[in-house]
C-alpha cells in the first residue's frame, strides 16, 4: 500500500495520477506494463494477462481501454463541469475512460514528462491524461473487452473473454469464483462451444435497451 501526501479528492485526480506516474517512474524501471483501475472495477487476471503475452516484446506507445473519441467538455453544471477558461477547445483529445486502462512503462514516462510542461489544474484525470499523451503523440487503442458504465453480463460466454467489468464493490469475489470456474472453458471452448457462444453473446450484448457495458461488436 503507497501513501502520499495529498487529500484524496475529485478535485485532486489528476494530482493523485501524476503521483503515482512519479512514483512507477521512479521505483518500476523493469516494469513492461502498468494498470490503473478503481476500487469497483473488476479484473480477469488470466484473460489480461493472456493478452498483454500475445503483444510484440518490444511494444511502445501502448495505451489500452474503453476510448471516448472526440468527447466535448462539460459546460454545465456538473462534477465535470470544466469551464473556458480551464480548457477552450471544442472537443478533448482521444482517451481512455479512467475506470481501468492499461498502458505500457514507456507511456508512463513521456505522460509524466509532458505533464511538467502543461497546466494540471484540469481535475478530470482520464481527459488530462489523453492531453499528455496527445502532446507526445501516443494513440489509446480501443479495447471492446473494457467495460464502459454497468456490469458485463453475468454468463459463461461473456467470462471466457471479458478484462474488465464495472460497479462491483459488492460481489467481486463472486463473480472472480464464476469468471474463473474451469467449466467456462470446457462449455466455450471447440466449434459448437464457439458458435453457442456467439449466439449467446449476440442476444446478450446486442439486445435494443442493453446497457453499455461492451458494445454489440464485442459479439463477434
Amino acid at each position: 500500500l503507497i501513501q502520499q501526501d495529498f487529500m484524496d479528492t475529485f478535485h485532486n485526480l489528476t494530482l493523485k495520477l501524476l503521483l503515482q506516474f512519479g512514483w512507477v517512474n521512479s521505483y518500476c524501471p523493469s516494469a513492461k506494463f502498468i494498470m490503473s483501475a478503481d476500487d469497483d472495477i473488476f479484473i480477469h487476471t488470466p484473460n489480461l494477462v493472456s493478452y498483454l503475452k500475445s503483444l510484440a516484446m518490444d511494444v511502445q506507445d501502448f495505451w489500452i481501454g474503453r476510448v471516448h473519441r472526440g468527447s466535448p467538455p462539460v459546460r454545465k453544471e456538473s462534477k465535470y463541469y470544466v469551464p473556458y477558461d480551464m480548457y477552450p477547445w471544442a472537443a478533448y483529445p482521444d482517451y481512455t475512460a479512467g475506470a481501468a486502462y492499461v498502458f505500457s512503462r514507456d507511456v508512463a514516462a513521456k505522460v509524466y514528462e509532458a505533464s511538467q510542461t502543461l497546466n494540471t489544474s484540469l481535475y478530470i484525470d482520464d481527459v488530462f491524461m489523453g492531453i499528455c499523451a496527445n502532446e507526445m503523440g501516443i494513440v489509446p487503442q480501443y479495447h471492446v473487452y473494457f467495460s464502459g458504465e454497468g456490469k458485463a453480463p453475468y454468463h459463461p460466454c461473456v467470462y471466457n473473454k471479458m478484462i474488465t467489468s464495472h460497479g462491483h464493490l459488492d460481489d467481486l469475489g463472486y463473480i472472480w469464483r464464476q469468471a474463473t470456474d474451469p467449466k467456462v472453458k470446457s462449455l466455450t471452448s471447440g466449434f459448437w462451444g464457439g458458435l453457442y457462444c456467439k449466439l449467446v453473446n449476440v442476444m446478450l450484448l446486442c439486445r435494443i435497451g442493453y446497457a453499455d457495458s461492451y458494445p454489440c461488436s464485442a459479439a463477434w
